[in-house]
């Protein structure tokens, strides 16, 4: 799976959660680099999230590789409810004021978008591992998603409780692999892969930590 391109709303450091944001042209750039990494693997088909700036990523990222291709809502990050739009920090300090741990803090209600704590956007996150998982055959699938998504997904295929979530670090458009056992459970292979952008200066980050 790999989380979606960097936006505007990343480098202004305000909430993105569940509004479309805007991809940047680093962002695009960075969806076609995966793309061409990817093209050289197998993929028989790619879901992603609703939300724009994944399906953005994803258009980037086709332009290398023919597969069809769904959404799926369960993929979208978190909802910060009433924080949408506002500054990181701002959220950060009311946690901190409101004194209750980051994962059990559910963000007020916005006028169109709730607020979710860690366990329901964990429930959404392992509910589309689960049923992935589940699904018969060995088919190679690609999943567009965001850093909170992936986050909880690399908790969940770590055997850790949601509170660990943190501890995982999810970089723009970088990748991560999942792999099924026999057994019926996800395996991880490498997680915050970035090598695909060695090639273009401006998009380098550092190499894939490897599992296993």
């Amino acid at each position: 799976h790999s989380r979606s391109g960097v936006t505007r709303e990343n480098q202004e450091a305000v909430i993105q959660g569940q509004t479309d944001g805007h991809l940047t042209g680093i962002g695009r750039r960075q969806g076609r680099a995966a793309g061409l990494h990817l093209a050289k693997r197998r993929i028989d088909r790619a879901v992603s999230s609703d939300l724009a700036r994944a399906r953005d990523t994803l258009t980037e990222v086709l332009a290398s590789i023919d597969c069809p291709w769904t959404t799926d809502p369960r993929l979208r990050e978190r909802s910060f409810g009433a924080f949408h739009g506002r500054p990181r920090d701002a959220y950060v300090q009311l946690v901190r004021e409101n004194g209750i741990a980051a994962h059990e803090y559910r963000p007020p209600d916005g006028p169109e978008l709730i607020g979710e704590d860690y366990t329901m956007v964990h429930r959404r996150a392992t509910s589309f591992l689960d049923e992935a998982v589940a699904t018969p055959g060995d088919e190679p699938v690609l999943v567009v998603t965001h850093g909170g998504i992936v986050r909880h997904m690399l908790a969940y295929a770590h055997r850790l409780p949601m509170t660990e979530v943190s501890r995982f670090e999810t970089d723009n458009a970088s990748i991560s692999e999942l792999h099924t056992t026999p057994h019926g459970r996800s395996q991880l292979a490498c997680m915050n892969d970035t090598t695909h952008f060695a090639a273009d200066p401006q998009l380098a980050r550092p190499a894939a930590r490897r599992v296993g």
